[in-house]
């Protein structure tokens, strides 16, 4: 079938299939674009914190949560905590002291008298129907108060949950969502959903659990219940219903990013020690918070952010191999070097055992080996990046030219593809824009474009996903350069007549 490459026509049989590859960056390029856009305005949130035998967890817990990137004057605290054996309660006064005045509202009420429930003396973690009752009365209470308040969502934290990144709420907020909650793992498959219930309402593992678990599944999911860190959207008329199951409200969960992390249920709620073991497994004590925001110089690039820097160089360029050592010592880059393919070596025999075949009635000319050569080296990138399953590379060509402010605008970008949440499978570097006036720009962000045509791939970000559909294609049977394979599978390319 003969397609015509325009804005509403394919390159592949799947519609699915086509790339992401929506933004643009330029900062390995003398130009930078810039978009001026004010963020849209945070809502008010009513943060609901019930704590009960939790003083051992208080010292870790709200560093995390006084981290959240989120406006504090926008965040009201609803605190409830009674029945308690230790000092939860002089642990969160003590918290209110330093911090009540920072954040919009405090409702809070904790009782030292009882420190415990009558049907549970021998068991802490019994939940007796009076201390389920209780629960549910201090979260309808909530429910009242943010509807009382007018905040625009309430959020059910538990205590022993940590935001290891600080935009989790801006995330979930984003989703619009009646109910939904991020992922948070634990040091086993313990997490913050159930995948499947059975007809007696009784936890049942499903077969993508794991997957979702582990992130090899990534995306927004429809789940029978979610818990720990709950967001109800109060601007959806169906969230005033207080029961989900019952009037059958969708619950979600949300694994696009990592967001943190939940402890493990132990057979005491004073086993204090189950729970310190755990935050050192998780690596959560002594753990650097650092929040990023639009205006830090300061970049980290750990496996968290970039799981690899690619480099392609020929061996007969040592010099460029060299420049490019430098480059990334200086700006503390770990790079790695790959060997790009030499057309000079190439030949009949080599490309037939590739099974390469030029793309049919593709005429701008002869294909050339330096074009094979080069589409050969980002190939062969790619198929790395889906073995390996990085889940965010950089990709560089070694007469890749730096800003002097690289750094600095790589920690915006960083920032703000998690604060807008957005959905990327590439993002250039640095490129050769041919249809400039085509383009547009991305709403609220400072620093990405939508592209239009583009030649060059000098430098840029590639996710799993964009690698795999990159892959996927089988380009070597259909094969084109480079810089019309990508504008393409963007479906971006002006002219291109191609057969599928």
């Amino acid at each position: 079938m003969k397609i015509f490459l325009s804005s509403s026509s394919r390159f592949l049989a799947d519609g699915n299939l086509m790339l992401k590859i929506k933004y643009l960056l330029l900062f390995l390029l003398i130009n930078i674009y810039y978009i001026n856009c004010e963020i849209e305005g945070d809502e008010l949130v009513l943060v609901v914190l019930l704590a009960r035998n939790k003083h051992h967890l208080l010292p870790y817990f709200f560093p995390f949560f006084e981290n959240l990137d989120y406006p504090k004057k926008n965040l009201a605290l609803f605190i409830r905590s009674d029945h308690n054996k230790d000092e939860t309660i002089l642990g969160l006064e003590s918290w209110l002291l330093e911090n009540e005045d920072k954040y919009h509202s405090i409702n809070e009420r904790m009782k030292s008298i009882p420190t415990f429930y009558e049907e549970s003396m021998l068991q802490d973690i019994l939940w007796d129907s009076e201390r389920m009752d209780n629960v549910i009365h201090f979260k309808e209470e909530a429910l009242e108060e943010a509807i009382l308040i007018n905040a625009n969502f309430i959020w059910f934290v538990d205590i022993d949950t940590f935001y290891t990144n600080p935009n989790v709420l801006r995330h979930i907020i984003r989703q619009n969502k009646t109910v939904i909650a991020p992922l948070l793992t634990s040091t086993r498959l313990y997490s913050t959903f159930w995948g499947e219930m059975d007809s007696d309402y009784f936890y049942k593992r499903s077969e993508d659990y794991i997957d979702i678990v582990t992130r090899k599944k990534r995306g927004v999911f429809s789940v029978p219940l979610v818990c720990g860190s709950v967001l109800i959207n109060l601007n959806h008329p169906e969230s005033r219903k207080l029961s989900a199951k019952e009037n059958k409200i969708k619950q979600y969960l949300t694994n696009k990013h990592e967001y943190g992390n939940v402890l493990l249920l132990s057979e005491s709620e004073l086993d204090i020690k189950f729970d310190i073991d755990q935050l050192e497994e998780l690596n959560l004590i002594g753990s650097k918070i650092h929040k990023r925001s639009l205006d830090e110089t300061n970049i980290n690039l750990n496996p968290h952010n970039i799981d690899k820097i690619y480099c392609m160089n020929l061996l007969r360029r040592p010099y460029r191999r060299e420049k490019m050592q430098k480059k990334f010592k200086s700006l503390n880059l770990n790079g790695t070097f790959v060997d790009a393919v030499d057309w000079k070596h190439l030949n009949e025999t080599y490309l037939k055992s590739l099974d390469l075949r030029v793309l049919k009635n593709y005429d701008k000319g002869d294909i050339t080996y330096g074009a094979i050569g080069n589409f050969l080296s980002h190939y062969f990138i790619w198929k790395d990046i889906v073995e390996h399953e990085y889940e965010k590379v950089m990709i560089l060509e070694d007469d890749a030219h730096f800003n002097d402010d690289f750094l600095e605008k790589l920690e915006e970008l960083e920032s703000e593809l998690e604060l807008l949440d957005i959905d990327w499978e590439l993002i250039y570097l640095g490129r050769r824009a041919m249809e400039e006036e085509k383009e547009t720009k991305v709403p609220n962000s400072k620093l990405l474009i939508n592209p239009a045509f583009t030649w060059w791939t000098v430098g840029y970000l590639l996710s799993y996903e964009g690698a795999k559909k990159l892959v996927d294609q089988e380009p070597l049977q259909k094969f084109i350069p480079t810089d019309e394979y990508l504008p393409i599978m963007f479906d971006q390319h002006p002219e291109l007549l191609v057969q599928v």
